[in-house]
């Protein structure tokens, strides 16, 4: 979808990678919008780079964001308000 919709250049989708803080130091949001999760390692990855959060309100992630504080949440397979989430979110120009 994204090639689909000329989308590519805001996006960066790496696989598994070594060194994940690196691609977080530059993102604008991080998002973990996963259907059931035991336990989202990223996330505390994501806020201790300073990332701002969208995150599916699902399993153990809810334990990790409290939705309007260090993150927001949205319920599964809502890619709707996933989008407007993201729009919430302020973007900080980074150097």
């Amino acid at each position: 979808m994204i090639h689909n919709f000329d989308m590519d250049s805001s996006f960066l989708i790496t696989g598994w990678v070594d060194n994940p803080t690196a691609y977080m130091k530059v993102m604008d949001v991080g998002c973990l919008l996963s259907r059931w999760e035991g336990f989202g390692l990223v996330l505390p990855e994501y806020m201790a780079c300073g990332v701002p959060i969208v995150a599916t309100n699902v399993d153990a992630i809810p334990n990790i964001v409290d939705n309007g504080k260090n993150g927001l949440l949205v319920d599964q397979d809502d890619y709707k308000a996933v989008s407007e989430m993201i729009k919430k979110v302020p973007i900080v120009k980074k150097e």
